[in-house]
């Protein structure tokens, strides 16, 4: 399931350039999903530390702070 704005825009990272910005955005998002797989999948506590660091790693890594 691709993500598409509302615009209908949606990203296409499947470049064979091998460009520094296309890897990079790549190691950061699997960097991520292997923040979001390491939690015991039999700990709610360990879940939600697990969410919040990757929230925080994303947020940090693409500037997503909401602005005051």
């Amino acid at each position: 399931m691709k993500y598409k704005n509302k615009d209908g825009i949606e990203l296409n990272y499947t470049s064979l350039r091998g460009d520094y910005h296309t890897k990079l955005v790549k190691e950061v998002v699997g960097e991520a999903v292997k923040l979001l797989s390491l939690y015991d999948r039999n700990c709610k506590i360990s879940m939600n530390m697990a969410m919040g660091h990757c929230k925080k790693f994303l947020k940090e890594n693409f500037d997503l702070e909401e602005k005051k």
